[in-house]
């Protein structure tokens, strides 16, 4: 397997890794809807949920329905992505 393949898959786990630890960071740190400003008049991190998908589609759906399809659509682009990389090697 070509050191491309591991330099990218590492650089995947990371981004994630930094995803998922900036999040619980948050969850831990700030209150609902409590804002903390980074950069003035240009960026904030403010503590929000969202149920639902992208800009809260499906927010108000039923939760045993809703969990069971993100799982699936993310396992079905996983794969056509890595299907798609491969090919294109």
């Amino acid at each position: 397997m070509p050191k491309k393949h591991f330099f990218f898959g590492g650089l995947i786990v990371l981004i994630i890794f930094l995803d998922q630890l900036t999040k619980w960071v948050i969850r831990q740190e700030l209150s609902l809807y409590q804002s903390v400003v980074v950069i003035p008049n240009f960026f904030n991190i403010t503590y929000l949920r969202n149920p639902g998908a992208a800009f809260g589609i499906l927010s108000h759906a039923n939760p045993l329905i809703i969990k069971p399809l993100f799982l699936v659509l993310s396992v079905v682009a996983i794969v056509a992505m890595a299907a798609l990389y491969y090919k294109a090697q």
